[in-house]
């Protein structure tokens, strides 16, 4: 599957943070964005105890990622990691993805919506 702009459960299944993610797309407004490391892959599975057809257990899913803008892939890593701009659009769900060269909004902070953790010392 080639894809330039994601649902929030697609990044979710795909990202490499997931508390970020799930930060990012509660209270980022439009035209912002985070560095989305991400697989190329993610794996989907039946509800407990079922199987589908053919007695699989599992079914894998190749993403293939790009630029929103240009078609530009990311460049990976030898385990198949690759890093693009993932950038709130405002409008419904969809989240696009852009890669450096077109990045026209500015980075989302996560700390301004994190609480902050009680310490011991």
């Amino acid at each position: 599957m080639k894809v330039s702009s994601l649902t929030f459960k697609i990044a979710w299944q795909i990202t490499t943070d997931r508390f970020l993610l799930d930060v990012f797309y509660k209270h980022a407004n439009p035209r912002q964005f985070i560095y989305f490391t991400h697989t190329p892959f993610f794996y989907t599975y039946p509800d407990f105890g079922k199987t589908w057809s053919a007695n699989k257990y599992c079914e894998f899913h190749q993403v293939d990622t790009f630029c929103h803008i240009c078609g530009e892939a990311p460049d990976r890593n030898f385990a198949g990691y690759g890093t693009l701009l993932l950038q709130c659009t405002g409008a419904g769900n969809r989240m696009n993805l852009i890669c450096d060269e077109h990045n026209i909004g500015v980075e989302f902070n996560p700390a301004l919506f994190s609480r902050p953790q009680l310490s011991i010392f």
